[in-house]
């Protein structure tokens, strides 16, 4: 229910607030390219990485988005002004499986494993889309979720695709 939901993320809300993880090498390299990705979306002299701005479905949200050439996974950032709190902002994005997440084009999604309460790995299926000026096939993935806070109190949270033993991955599931 809606109000389970709330509930978690306002735990998890809080969790943030106070927190102070360690991170291993491993975490802390991928934060670092997390940040470096970020910082380029706003360096217009990057000679490497070339942001655009994307339409977003509504016009309180500004986004960008950035590939380098050759490379087929790329990096965004959305802006806009939301009423609540950091925390609770990254808490939504944490609460991967909360039903308010839930679309019409999802097909499964949920956290495959927490390896701690700043690192998990995920996985969401999503069926096809043909309406409006956008056509995608079915697809699936499994992410790594990571977020740490910054020395001024940013919260900078970082997504990117790997894999996991519970989701092999299976072509089957892809084009259902």
């Amino acid at each position: 229910s809606e109000e389970i939901d709330a509930a978690r993320e306002e735990q998890i809300a809080e969790m943030i607030q106070d927190y102070v993880g360690v991170y291993s090498q491993e975490e802390d390299k991928i934060i670092a390219t997390g940040l470096k990705n970020l910082d380029s979306l706003d360096d217009s002299e990057n000679t490497t990485v070339k942001a655009k701005k994307v339409k977003g479905a509504t016009p309180a949200f500004k986004n960008a988005v950035a590939f380098k050439k050759g490379d087929t996974i790329g990096w965004g950032k959305s802006e806009a002004d939301i009423p609540a709190t950091k925390e609770q902002v990254l808490a939504y994005m944490l609460a991967v499986d909360a039903r308010c997440r839930w679309s019409d084009s999802d097909m499964e999604r949920g956290e495959l494993e927490r390896l701690n309460d700043h690192h998990s790995i995920t996985y969401a299926c999503k069926r096809g889309s043909h309406g409006g000026a956008l056509s995608l096939a079915p697809r699936e993935g499994v992410n790594r979720l990571l977020w740490k806070k910054l020395e001024h109190g940013e919260l900078l949270y970082v997504s990117e695709p790997t894999t996991h033993k519970l989701k092999p991955e299976d072509n089957r599931r892809r084009f259902s």
